[in-house]
């Protein structure tokens, strides 16, 4: 079987492939398969998915995808085989043979600093830098944040498993604009907050906050307003760099055990000269509805 990078994203999905329960698996015969985040279409039956570069990605079947994507998420890791012999003429829509796919939760954004833990709310986030995850963006504000966080084992389970216990977890991005926005760089500080977990009928993790499992993610954030902001009081100027600031712990067995807050910066005028160059190649406009410089 061939198998293709789907853009810059063909690492994003380490926890897919090791994720066990997948959709209908039964490929077509000498065809790539592709793997890489979209944009979610569509609605009950009836749904698809598009690409980056706009290009329609139509399931042959729907199985599975009703229960995958009955949160209405925006967006979803899809891993896909599809036949080159039969796309259209111009490559910008194909019908594929769905393998996974997980959807992209979402993360609240907020304007304001973020304040002292709560007695009973665990805040703790792992950053793991020896996965090559890397920060990507759909469009201009929409922001796929690749994120390190310890789970129950199990979650490597069925689907029901997983899907409950990420959405346990709860991820926020916060900034005080007046601080944050200046100097060419937007900074974004990133906390995690975990729910209690309760497995069903399996009464020896109810209640202990107990995960020791270290798994990688995509949260989706839309960063529309905070960009805004920084363009308000940076002359209508998009930034160069964006940095997230987060808490980091060693052990989830002891999340009192924080680390000194640490930093992760990238260049952000990479994704803005990448979009722009998209528009010059299509009609219509940005979708984050800004125009800056």
């Amino acid at each position: 079987m061939k198998t293709m990078k789907f853009f810059m994203l063909a690492s994003a999905f380490a926890s897919m492939i090791g994720f066990s329960s997948c959709l209908n698996g039964d490929g077509y015969s000498g065809s790539y398969t592709v793997g890489g985040i979209a944009k979610v279409n569509g609605f009950t039956g009836m749904y698809y998915f598009t690409g980056i570069d706009g290009s329609k990605i139509q399931p042959a079947s729907q199985e599975g995808l009703d229960n995958r994507l009955s949160g209405n998420p925006k967006y979803a890791q899809i891993i896909y085989q599809y036949d080159p012999s039969t796309a259209s003429a111009n490559g910008k829509e194909m019908m594929v043979q769905m393998v996974n796919c997980l959807p992209i939760l979402e993360g609240q954004v907020i304007n304001t600093l973020p304040v002292e833990t709560q007695n009973d709310t665990i805040v703790p986030f792992v950053y793991n830098s020896t996965v090559q995850l890397q920060p990507t963006f759909f469009t201009r504000t929409d922001l796929m944040l690749p994120i390190s966080f310890y789970v129950h084992q199990d979650v490597m389970g069925e689907y029901d498993t997983y899907s409950k216990e990420l959405a346990l977890h709860h991820f926020n991005l916060y900034y005080e604009a007046e601080k944050d926005f200046k100097n060419g760089k937007m900074t974004l500080h990133l906390r995690h907050a975990t729910d209690v977990y309760i497995a069903g009928d399996d009464d020896k993790n109810k209640g202990q906050g107990k995960r020791d499992y270290l798994f990688n993610d995509y949260r989706y954030f839309s960063i529309a307003a905070p960009m805004y902001e920084y363009m308000s009081l940076n002359g209508d100027v998009y930034p160069s760099h964006i940095i997230i600031k987060f808490e980091q712990v060693n052990d989830e067995s002891d999340y009192t055990d924080k680390e000194e807050d640490g930093t992760y910066e990238f260049d952000y005028t990479q994704w803005k000269e990448f979009f722009d160059e998209m528009e010059k190649n299509k009609s219509g406009d940005s979708s984050d509805g800004l125009d800056a410089k």
